[in-house]
């Protein structure tokens, strides 16, 4: 089968060299990688601050349980929505090119 496949490839009309390099389509660009210790980094960040938020949360949370019931809504409301922000801004900064 090896040398079907070979025969195949060599009867087009472009150079070995070219048909042999494209077997997985282009090529990775050198520039992508060097973004990669910035995901890292983002997923070191992004792990260790929402673990500080959640002790916050936590540690607030228990001065909130024996108040009225509306003001618990509104702590928990809060506190569960709040760190989208800076996740958000995280997840931009590591997905950008460097440049």
């Amino acid at each position: 089968m090896g040398t079907r496949r070979l025969a195949a490839v060599a009867r087009h009309d472009r150079p070995a060299s070219e048909a042999a390099s494209s077997g997985l389509g282009k090529r990775a660009r050198p520039v992508h990688l060097r973004s990669m210790p910035r995901v890292a980094l983002a997923s070191l960040l992004g792990l260790s601050g929402f673990l500080l938020y959640v002790v916050a949360a936590v540690t607030l949370g228990d001065l909130v349980v024996d108040r009225h019931w509306t003001l618990q809504a509104l702590f928990y409301a809060a506190a569960g929505i709040l760190w989208v922000w800076p996740a958000k801004r995280l997840m931009f900064w590591a997905a950008r090119k460097p440049g």
